[in-house]
């Protein structure tokens, strides 16, 4: 039966559910009916001239629900695995560090807009700990990296951060709190 199977197929058997959903919103896979990772269409929602906050707000809503979903279906039916404990973290990565980067670019969002420092010191620090990451895994073998209580923590304050400078393209009176989070 094996042989009728095209090439590139996968057993879902042999891979978690929850790991595929990860691949899936890390290779930017339409999940939904929606492609959360795709920065050119974030940004054309943003844009002053015909820009549309209340769905680039929906977009990173869904993005995190999503993150969410994927967590749930992994805990519920045990469907932990080695390749989602890989993938899971590089999703929520590459969405926060696109989002800081789109909301970075000086005049293209409405509301606030995230200092470009404070970008930077965001993209430097988990390349920083990917860094070290690495070379304990190389000098010493370590391959377990379990998140801390403090970074998951800053995960959130970065999520509500992201979150309220996009509100604050919705409501103006928002901006002054939206800045003050991006320094958290």
């Amino acid at each position: 039966r094996d042989g009728l199977r095209p090439a590139g197929t996968v057993h879902l058997d042999r891979l978690a559910h929850a790991s595929l959903y990860d691949g899936a919103r890390l290779s930017g896979a339409r999940i939904n009916r929606f492609h959360h990772n795709d920065l050119d269409h974030l940004a054309g929602l943003l844009e002053r001239d015909h820009g549309q906050p209340g769905r680039a707000l929906a977009v990173f809503v869904i993005a995190g629900l999503s993150d969410g979903i994927d967590g749930f279906i992994a805990r519920f039916w045990n469907q932990r695995s080695a390749l989602g404990a890989y993938l899971d973290p590089m999703a929520d990565k590459l969405l926060l560090t696109s989002a800081y980067v789109v909301l970075a670019i000086p005049g293209l969002s409405q509301g606030a807009s995230v200092p470009v420092w404070v970008t930077v010191l965001v993209i430097t620090r988990d390349v920083v700990i990917v860094g070290v990451a690495l070379m304990l895994y190389l000098a010493q073998g370590v391959s377990r990296f379990p998140p801390s209580g403090i970074s998951k923590v800053n995960t959130a304050v970065q999520i509500s951060a992201i979150g309220l400078v996009l509100l604050s393209g919705l409501q103006p009176a928002l901006e002054m709190p939206a800045r003050a989070a991006c320094f958290l």
